[in-house]
């Protein structure tokens, strides 16, 4: 590994994260004091990243080994050395990254942070000065490019901005932290100083509240599926189950290319960055089961209707590439039901070079529409801050509104599939009733609730003396009645609509709606930087749950109740009183070591479906294809649906004592058998009995024992 050459050749960089100079430049790299390899547990084969900590700098190097061709077999190892071999002889491998600081410092160590899946990756750095009274702790990241059709230019160093330096000065009460761990925790790295190891984690000032940064951590995809009161399937994103979830993948990449030195020798590209949205269907049941399953005849035999139908199944639907999108990384996914046609929002990468300055706001600035019926490619990009799709008649083009990158003004569109573009139409104000003084408030996402051939609109927004986040929900409105020119009366009124106030630097995360009634009007779950919470159609705070999640992921239990995830646990809230509130429907497996973003994708009737791998690392050889990524399939788990199904038919019933039809089908669909001869309707056996001590609590809290006899 060769830094002597690209370190001699860049210039003194500083280590502030504001760019002002952090010393004088020592013209001296010092030595190598310290080495990191990053994690290889990602999925694929591994891009083998090593950091070298020189006492004043830095350099990044993938150890992969270059090739020679060969006029027989395409390419063939290098030979191996002798006893009698040389170093000159040996193959250098240049680094990727290469930097040099300004001052003088004494050691330096570096450690890997991961801050999400498809966040590039980041270093910690920590610089101890002569005098060993200070050391600055520094954290960066480098700034891999997205896939140009090809590999980047072996030469050529890839950028490492710094967005979060602090300086750690050593007294009696604080010990100066003498050295980097490795660190499997999000966002954050290890230390250790006199017996003592503690976190580190970076400051981001334009992130007070810290969910800009934990947001990354989070994988994307489009709402969950769950399950209606009754324990029926709901998927309110989508027309069947056949349409599935769709999510977000992201690839590290390098290819074998020649050295411009040796025609002989292939050596390995730059790394570059790829996205793919992905796409997967439950496979429980004949509607999206595997074709083998669906073409299996039924027979008269002991077990018919007992058939495997295939499970879950991923594939991949296409890349989201466009020019335009270089420095940009994917923060949410929108689907438009009945079209085969999503938004991709998309926001700077952390300390990109659009994103040193945005890089911590919650905020989109691009929205991608793909239409996936044409290999996925990207059809139009447009600078916005948000996107919603309103349903719209059978035959009819796609539409939606646009919210304005400022978040000033909102724009109806519709999708004109010959075109293959976005026609614009009227614009209004995005929430009536804002005043231009100090209740000021900006409107930041954009929600569409519908159902009963009815639609309404809510919007989050933020009030700027005192950075509260409010939910306002518009009026319902006939779907026939919306039209490119009239379509204000969907706008919600601050003063007079229904709304919702947040704590302060309380920032929202996602907000989807519940099983509705027939009338339209539903009950909506949302995901704060706080807790979960679930909001009545009044817009008052019914139940609340005071967690982070690591996922934005929210799955309906059917009027009054959702599915999160939590530390691990997939767990529910629903509204009963007190701690009969909350609880766990199962616990997930953690692999050792590795503390991975669980994506809940669906809660079915006797299972839980998601996925904890969201990015993986690939190396491609001559005469393979660049387009070939190995994508993991979304896991299956058994669970058992009977307690927050139990908990949501009681709030139907008015939290009250008499029995309802709703309980009395969750209990005979879920409840366990009681004999073992037993008719259709008593208990279910093949949905499981999920008979726990928190049911026979509810049912005993509310006088309910009988059912449960």
């Amino acid at each position: 590994l060769d830094a002597a050459r690209a370190l001699a050749s860049v210039d003194s960089s500083t280590l502030s994260e504001d760019g002002k100079p952090s010393g004088h430049d020592s013209k001296n790299t010092g030595f190598c004091t310290h080495l990191a390899w990053r994690n290889t547990r990602y999925s694929g084969t591994p891009v083998l990243l090593i950091a070298a900590s020189f006492q004043n700098g830095l350099a990044v190097f993938h150890a992969g080994l270059p090739v020679l061709s060969d006029k027989k077999n395409g390419t063939r190892p290098l030979p191996e050395p002798t006893s009698s071999s040389t170093l000159k002889e040996s193959p250098r491998i240049s680094p990727i990254v290469a930097k040099r600081w300004q001052g003088k410092h004494e050691r330096s160590a570096s450690s890997w942070i991961d801050f999400g899946p498809h966040v590039n990756p980041c270093l910690s750095i920590l610089l101890h000065s002569g005098d060993g009274q200070e050391c600055r702790f520094v954290v960066g990241s480098i700034s891999i490019p997205m896939y140009r059709r090809g590999p980047m230019a072996k030469e050529k160093l890839l950028p490492f901005r710094i967005f979060s330096s602090t300086m750690l000065a050593r007294d009696h009460h604080h010990h100066s932290p003498v050295a980097l761990l490795p660190s499997a925790i999000p966002g954050t790295a290890i230390s250790f100083a006199e017996g003592r190891v503690f976190h580190m984690k970076p400051y981001i000032p334009q992130d007070s509240s810290g969910t800009s940064v934990l947001s990354l951590w989070h994988p994307i995809s489009t709402q969950s599926t769950g399950l209606t009161s009754i324990g029926d399937p709901l998927n309110q994103d989508a027309k069947s189950d056949k349409d599935g979830i769709l999510h977000i993948f992201s690839s590290i990449q390098c290819e074998r290319n020649k050295a411009d030195s040796d025609g002989t020798v292939y050596d390995w590209s730059r790394p570059t960055r790829r996205y793919w949205i992905c796409r997967t269907v439950a496979g429980d049941n004949k509607t999206c089961a595997v074709e083998e399953a669906k073409e299996e005849k039924t027979t008269s035999q002991f077990g018919d209707g007992e058939t495997v139908l295939g499970g879950t199944s991923s594939e991949i639907m296409c890349e989201i590439y466009d020019e335009s999108l270089v420095g940009l990384t994917p923060v949410r996914i929108v689907r438009c039901p009945g079209a085969d046609l999503c938004a991709v929002l998309m926001r700077p990468s952390l300390c990109s070079k659009h994103g040193a300055k945005e890089g911590a706001s919650l905020d989109a600035t691009t929205v991608v529409f793909v239409d996936m019926t044409d290999s996925g490619s990207v059809i139009q990009t447009r600078d916005a801050r948000d996107v919603v799709f309103v349903p719209s008649a059978p035959g009819d083009h796609p539409r939606g509104l646009l919210l304005a990158k400022d978040g000033l003004s909102l724009t109806y569109f519709h999708w004109d599939a010959n075109e293959r573009k976005c026609e614009m139409h009227k614009s209004y104000r995005p929430i009536l009733g804002v005043e231009d003084d100090k209740d000021y408030v900006e409107c930041k996402r954009l929600y569409v609730s519908s159902g009963a051939s009815m639609t309404s609109l809510l919007v989050a927004a933020t009030r700027l003396r005192d950075f509260k986040t409010v939910v306002i929900s518009g009026e319902l409105v006939d779907l026939t009645s919306i039209a490119p020119q009239e379509w204000a009366d969907l706008l919600p009124n601050i003063k007079e609509g229904r709304a919702a106030w947040l704590e302060s630097y309380e920032d929202l995360l996602t907000l989807v709606g519940l099983e509705g009634d027939d009338s339209g009007y539903r009950n909506f779950a949302v995901i704060t930087s706080d807790r979960v919470l679930i909001l009545s159609s009044a817009m008052e705070i019914a139940a609340e749950c005071k967690t982070r999640v690591s996922s934005c992921s929210l799955a309906p239990l059917g009027a009054f109740a959702v599915g999160f995830v939590s530390n691990r646990k997939v767990r529910y809230l629903c509204c009963l009183d007190g701690d009969l509130s909350h609880g766990t429907i199962a616990t997930l497996t953690a692999r050792r070591g590795v503390v991975d973003p669980f994506l809940l994708l669906a809660i079915r009737q006797d299972r839980i479906i998601g996925t904890d791998e969201h990015k993986c690392t690939r190396l491609v050889e001559l005469r393979q294809r660049v387009d070939h990524i190995f994508l993991p399939t979304a896991t299956t788990k058994p669970a058992l649906l009977l307690e927050p199904l139990v908990a949501n038919a009681v709030t139907i019933g008015g939290n009250g004592s008499q029995s309802t039809p709703v309980l009395r089908s969750v209990i005979e669909k879920f409840g366990r058998i009681v004999a073992l001869a037993h008719g259709e309707n008593e208990g279910v056996g093949n949905l499981g009995s999920g008979l726990t001590t928190r049911v026979f609590q509810i049912l005993g809290t509310y006088g309910l024992k009988h059912a449960a006899s």
